[in-house]
Parts: structure tokens; sequence; C-alpha cells
């Protein structure tokens, strides 16, 4: 419900979906609802953003944590537009919503900083890497089979900037 009510203080996010997406859903409040995401690029609620991100019947499981990493990018995007003080009221809205073991007063700091932080360029890495695993099926289940040292060795030089 979380990324529902954040999606919606925020106007909605921008998606840009190559398929349409429709299906059921449920929850406590509304009982059994439709949900529609249009193909193209479209201004999409809490519940369509969420019903995109979750969606298992289409595609990969890539393309699913693909479309889950485009609702947080786009999340951000629009946090980016927020002033300190819009951006501190959503974050006293949500925080109760919220588990970490950051304290509150690191949390309003780190929104005090916030123009600096979102003046960064943001990178995306996925994990496994193309070429490093296979489909594979142990005692009847369906897992990826995952090469860890090149997965490894792709961590240290894009995030830590190592090689060997």
């Amino acid at each position: 419900q979380g990324v529902v009510d954040v999606v919606d203080a925020l106007g909605g996010i921008l998606i840009n979906s190559p398929i349409a997406f429709v299906g059921q859903n449920a929850s406590a409040e509304r009982g059994h609802y439709t949900v529609y995401v249009p193909a193209g690029e479209n201004t999409v609620n809490g519940e369509q953003a969420l019903y995109y991100a979750r969606l298992r019947y289409v595609g990969t499981d890539f393309a699913r944590t693909q479309r889950q990493r485009t609702v947080f990018t786009q999340v951000m995007e629009k946090v980016k537009l927020l002033s300190v003080g819009e951006l501190n009221d959503i974050v006293e809205e949500f925080l109760p919503e919220v588990t970490t073991n950051f304290i509150e007063t690191e949390i309003f700091s780190m929104v005090v900083k916030s123009p600096t932080y979102f003046s960064y360029t943001r990178e995306e890495l996925r994990i496994p890497v193309d070429d490093s695993w296979e489909y594979m099926t142990i005692n009847g289940l369906s897992v990826i089979g995952t090469d860890f040292e090149q997965n490894k060795k792709y961590l240290y030089e894009n995030i830590y900037r190592y090689t060997e």
C-alpha cells in the first residue's frame, strides 16, 4: 500500500509500457477490481504502478524486475522535482510505513541534503549479468544457475571500480 500511496501523493508517474496490462486485483478496502495500464507513454496512478511492477505473468522474471526498477526510477524523477519542504512533508507522511535502521534525525538530515544527492548520476546494475546464468531444473524446481565469480567480478568493477 505504501507504493500506491506514494505514487498517488506524487500525482502519478510516467510509464512507457510496450503493451497494455489488465488484470484483477483485490484489497480489503475495495474488494476485487480491475486494474488497467494502457500501452504507450502514460501517467499512471499508484494502483496501476503497483500492478505494473508486480505482474508475474508477462515476460520473464528479469522483465518484472525491470518494471520494478522503472517504477522506482520514475518515483525518484518526481521526487527530484519537489522542494525540500515538499519532500519533508512526504517523508513525514510516509515514514510511519517504513522500517529502517536510520533514526528520524538522520532521515531528515538526508532530506535537507537531498538537492545534493539528487544531482548525482544514478547508475543501474542488474545481477546476474547477461551471459552469466542459465535456467536449470533442480529437484523439479526451476532455478537460475549463476556464475558467482563472474558476477562478483562485475560488482567489484562497477561498484568499487576495482579490477585485478
